[in-house]
């Protein structure tokens, strides 16, 4: 799939997001070494603009903090009560 993403952009010299997470990409690690290089060259550091962690907010996809509220479980966003089954 990315590599697919990758012609269009290519193609196309535009650029495009993906986000998956550091474990997601060691798993999709190809064990023939030919294909090694393919995905070393896909994900070398030089391809990647952003690096998104949660250590602050400067470094959130949106730069910012968001605040959920967890704590009203039964309401809409309207506000409206949920009522349970």
């Amino acid at each position: 799939m990315l590599q697919i993403v990758e012609a269009i952009a290519d193609k196309y010299d535009i650029q495009y997001i993906a986000m998956l997470n550091e474990h997601d990409v060691a798993s999709m690690r190809p064990m023939e070494p030919e294909s090694q290089v393919e995905f070393d060259r896909v994900f070398h550091v030089n391809n990647v603009v952003l690096t998104l962690t949660d250590q602050s907010s400067k470094d959130r996809l949106l730069g910012i903090d968001v605040d959920m509220d967890y704590t009203s479980r039964n309401t809409s966003r309207s506000g409206e009560e949920f009522v349970e089954a």
